[in-house]
């Protein structure tokens, strides 16, 4: 077979047709451009493994920071208190084999403790290491924590490792308290300074339920609720006792609750503005929203039981053998006084005239027997007798 070869020059594309093929000049640089192309998405691909996997890691570990709090706030003189320290791991990995540091109220000096590996901290736990007994002062007590001391593990944070908090105290005649009595629902907006207490007092009898509901302006601010039944329990509250309300709300933004009085009882609702704290921001004035409900119980029934016979079984064994003893006296005092009013019997005289006939002797100056009737034969001489 013959080849045919056409040749291409001297060829004219006619006006206003476009070439079937790209110019040389257009076709190279777009081979560049697309070759570079590849060779980035290459390398891109091989790349971002290894930066995602260095910066995750990076970005997972151990982050140490602590706590610190007291049982009830605000530190008043010569109030009891207990002081409680945690070290606290927020991060992801656990953590050992590093050192604490803590200085605190009610210890002598600063005071290591060591956190060993075969014991680490794990993610999220919050431990407590140490308690303390305090006695409030106007003075000021209070913490410093430094955790990882010596710097010897590696954390995702370093910038919370030291933690450092304060009381301020104060007199019992220093902390505003407010006080009311609610006799019934009420609704209530208070503005409550910094270091201040309003508390509700209410009487509820037996069965009465008493519902509330405390809301915060501001969402952020958080405050105390607690609800305390008689004035022992509410002593616990500034500290005189163990802290034991019926109900305890810390650290709220609104809270709600009912109660029912087992018995007759003065109970109390107390919204605290939480003093110092525990967590910031630290309070400022306090507006809240209190709303009460008291519900009475239906009263009691005014009928009285029956009683029955048993409580009555002395008294009535009493009475009838008195009232028998009674009777007797007056039947034996009738019965003497029958006999006495009694005409005397008859004295049968040794003499008298007997019947002839059925032998009854006469009782009366009849001439005749009071039994058989015959005529008795009376001599002149016992004419005289009678």
């Amino acid at each position: 077979m013959g080849v045919v070869r056409v040749s291409l020059e001297g060829l004219r594309i006619p006006r206003g047709r476009k070439a079937l093929m790209p110019s040389r000049t257009f076709v190279q640089p777009l081979r560049r451009k697309v070759a570079i192309a590849f060779v980035a998405s290459v390398v891109f691909g091989f790349a971002f493994p290894i930066v995602a996997s260095t910066t995750a890691t990076a970005a997972a570990g151990p982050d140490l920071t602590a706590d610190g709090w007291l049982d009830h706030e605000p530190q008043i003189e010569g109030y009891p208190y207990v002081l409680t320290l945690a070290i606290w791991n927020v991060g992801d990995m656990p953590a050992g084999n590093f050192t604490v540091l803590m200085q605190y109220s009610g210890h002598g000096g600063p005071e290591l403790l060591r956190v060993p590996t075969s014991d680490p901290l794990m993610p999220g736990e919050k431990r407590v290491v140490r308690t303390a007994n305090l006695t409030g002062s106007q003075g000021t007590i209070g913490f410093g924590i430094m955790m990882d001391y010596y710097t010897e593990i590696v954390e995702s944070s370093e910038s919370n490792n030291q933690v450092n908090r304060a009381w301020d105290g104060i007199s019992p005649a220093e902390r505003p308290i407010f006080r009311e009595t609610v006799p019934g629902s009420v609704t209530r907006s208070e503005s409550l300074p910094t270091e201040s207490t309003k508390i509700f007092d209410a009487s509820l009898r037996k069965g009465d339920v008493l519902r509330y509901q405390a809301t915060g302006q501001n969402g952020t601010q958080r405050f105390d609720v607690f609800l305390f039944v008689g004035q022992t329990n509410l002593n616990t509250y500034f500290g005189f006792g163990t802290l034991s309300p019926e109900i305890l709300q810390r650290g709220i933004t609104t809270a709600q609750g009912d109660f029912t009085a087992p018995q007759d009882e003065v109970v109390f609702l107390v919204v605290d503005n939480l003093s110092d704290g525990p967590y910031p921001p630290w309070p400022q004035l306090l507006n809240v929203t209190v709303t009460i409900e008291i519900e009475r119980a239906p009263p009691a029934t005014n009928t009285p039981p029956s009683p029955g016979l048993g409580p009555l079984v002395l008294p009535i064994a009493i009475v009838g053998s008195s009232a028998a003893a009674v009777a007797i006296a007056l039947a034996v005092f009738l019965l003497r006084r029958s006999h006495a009013a009694a005409p005397p019997a008859p004295v049968q005289r040794a003499d008298a005239i007997r019947c002839s006939s059925c032998g009854t002797p006469a009782t009366s100056p009849s001439r005749f027997c009071g039994k058989c009737g015959a005529r008795l034969e009376i001599s002149p001489a016992d004419t005289k007798k009678r």
